[in-house]
């Protein structure tokens, strides 16, 4: 089954490629550069849950909380590495999570 994120705000030049029904393909977003991203079991660090975000590795329940402070007090994350600003993520936890996150 696919999921596509339908609250997702797009980039501008960003397309969201979605197969045709029945269609094994996964979904992916394209961005002006050309470079595609697949998005299919991506957390999305803007709208996930604390227990959702406690799945990611490296991330329990007091950081998950400061994620969801974080994006409360700040607004949405403009990038997935802008999750390095929530105190207590650096860039080891970062390098273990890029790949399971999107904004």
């Amino acid at each position: 089954m696919i999921s596509i994120n339908l609250a997702k705000k797009l980039s501008d030049g960003e397309e969201v490629i979605v197969p045709a029904k029945g269609s094994n393909s996964n979904v992916s977003t394209s961005n002006s550069n050309g470079t595609t991203t697949p998005n299919i079991g991506k957390i999305n660090i803007n709208t996930a849950t604390k227990e959702q975000l406690m799945t990611l590795p490296g991330i329990g329940e007091v950081k998950a909380q400061a994620i969801i402070d974080y994006r409360t007090k700040n607004g949405p994350f403009k990038s997935i590495h802008d999750i390095v600003n929530v105190s207590g993520i650096g860039e080891k936890t970062f390098e273990k999570i890029e790949n399971l996150i999107t904004v």
